[in-house]
């Protein structure tokens, strides 16, 4: 009879234990990230957190999901409009962005709104050779030696060339730009003088060439300076869940410093299947994370980790917007809205990461 006795208790033991593990797979959120791009070591800090579990952590069941060429760099801020099931979009630059905010019409816009950035500057910019032009100026107004201009490798949707060339004084149709593709094969080849694109993917192509070269970033030019990797939300979500959006962050934030602390470990993150896969290369994409650590502004505030400078974001969209012509300028309370990062750092840590200078490789 107590053998009996013990074996039921065991049987309702071990039950109790698997409701128990049931219930807590249950409470796991289930929660789709969209990012802009292809799954590599720029969002090392998401992968990071799925694998060493900070999500989980949380509550939440992360999902990321890539972009890339199959679907545009510019258009995760529209998926994450029109899909109800993604939580947060990643974007690498605030075009789609600005220009969905920016409809005179609400039912035109995109309702979504930056909520934070894991980079305080953006890898994008020209490549240009070690024996080329040194300064974004001189790229736009000198001359090479046989008095031509600089030939600008670019993609068709590289619109800012022109806002440089305003803030230059230099007439865009005056420059010698050609048309190129992501890679990075015109600058290897010679065709091109300068190429536009990210240090962060282009610059590793030719560093493995062995091809020197310098990178000249938009920062240079006032109000040109932007964030990358921007979290974004759609405005029924922030208003709806808030504190779903926390737990994404704060669990996000800790897969940053994950990424600062251990760069090695976080680049075998991104060759997990739940990211981006074995079929990346472990050497390129730990280069990309190693060069891409100062862009988290860390080493002179560890606190402002996930910030979102919202002047840098408004003179950034009054900027873009003027040059493309757009007369509706979307406010920062609509740009931005830092309620989910106050919740996890607090308000005082705005005026220090407000004034934290941009940082560029």
């Amino acid at each position: 009879m107590k053998r009996f006795s013990f074996v039921i208790l065991i049987i309702l033991l071990l039950s109790v234990s698997g409701i128990y593990s049931f219930a807590q797979d249950e409470a796991n959120v289930p929660v789709i990230v969209q990012a802009s791009w292809l799954l590599n070591g720029e969002f090392s800090f998401v992968c990071s957190a799925i694998v060493e579990g900070y999500y989980d952590d949380e509550g939440l069941d992360v999902t990321l999901r890539a972009g890339g060429p199959v679907v545009s760099s510019l258009r995760s801020s529209t998926i994450l409009a029109q899909d109800e099931e993604v939580l947060v979009s990643i974007e690498g630059v605030l075009t789609e962005y600005v220009e969905g905010r920016a409809h005179p019409e609400r039912r035109d816009q995109l309702l979504v709104t930056a909520i934070g950035a894991f980079w305080q500057d953006n890898p994008l910019g020209f490549l240009v050779r070690n024996d080329g032009p040194s300064t974004l100026e001189e790229l736009f107004m000198g001359r090479k030696s046989d008095g031509s201009r600089y030939i600008i490798g670019a993609t068709p949707d590289a619109i800012l060339i022109r806002a440089i060339a305003d803030y230059f004084g230099v007439s865009y149709n005056e420059l010698n730009i050609v048309t190129t593709g992501f890679d990075a094969t015109p600058f290897l080849a010679g065709q091109v003088d300068a190429l536009w694109g990210f240090w962060t993917t282009q610059a590793y192509e030719a560093e493995v060439a062995g091809v020197p070269y310098s990178f000249l970033t938009l920062s240079e030019i006032p109000n040109l300076t932007q964030p990358s990797m921007i979290i974004l939300t759609r405005e029924d979500t922030l208003r709806e869940r808030p504190e779903l959006l926390a737990k994404w962050m704060r669990a996000s934030i800790r897969g940053a410093q994950f990424t600062i602390e251990h760069p090695d470990q976080a680049t075998n993150h991104i060759l997990d299947e739940r990211c981006g896969g074995s079929d990346f290369d472990y050497d390129q994409e730990l280069w990309l994370i190693q060069h891409s650590l100062p862009l988290f502004a860390y080493q002179e505030m560890p606190d402002c980790i996930g910030f979102i400078n919202s002047e840098n974001v408004e003179s950034w969209s009054q900027t873009y917007l003027a040059i493309t012509g757009n007369e509706f300028i979307p406010s920062i309370n609509d740009l931005v809205d830092l309620s989910v990062l106050e919740t996890i750092l607090g308000d005082t840590v705005y005026e220090p990461c407000s004034s934290t200078s941009s940082i560029s490789e």
